[in-house]
């Protein structure tokens, strides 16, 4: 089940958008932080809204050189990212049908990390200054993140940050 859990998390760890729709498993996402002086704010607070975007435009202005090409903001860096790992691991699984061994998973994590291109780390490196930003610099911490049936609106399942 461990190793279940750590190879959805490496597939789909950035599948997912801020707030809005999980592209991975189409469920509604309604994320909840504590603020010191807002206090409990979900992810649709204007307030949130406004300093997740400052966090944004300052994080993502100067962009990463991919391939040759200059590419900028935090959806695109990110989907650059999540493709090319989605990419790797389907390229280095031998059979996609059965869940791979645990030292199957370790080669593919320590083979992947040796032979990625430079860029990957810059964007990792844009994610966590953004990460960075809303969490020391605006002060917010992630409590929670629920996921809503979109045609029910019931929360299915919590995960408690």
């Amino acid at each position: 089940m461990r190793s279940l859990s750590f190879f959805v998390l490496f597939l789909a760890g950035c599948a997912s958008t801020e707030e809005g729709v999980d592209v991975f498993w189409d469920k509604k996402l309604v994320r909840t932080y504590e603020h010191p002086t807002y206090g409990i704010v979900k992810g649709d607070d204007p307030r949130l809204i406004d300093d997740t975007e400052f966090c944004r435009e300052k994080v993502y202005k100067t962009g990463v050189l991919v391939d040759g090409e200059v590419v900028f903001g935090q959806k695109r860096l990110n989907k650059t990212l999540s493709d090319y790992k989605f990419k790797y691991v389907k390229e280095s699984i031998k059979d996609y049908r059965k869940m791979p061994e645990n030292s199957e998973i370790q080669d593919i994590a320590n083979t992947y990390v040796e032979s990625e291109p430079s860029y990957m780390s810059d964007i990792r490196k844009k994610q966590k200054s953004f990460v960075s930003c809303i969490r020391i610099e605006k002060g917010y911490k992630l409590l929670k993140t629920d996921f809503i049936n979109p045609e029910t609106g019931i929360v299915e399942e919590t995960i408690k940050h």
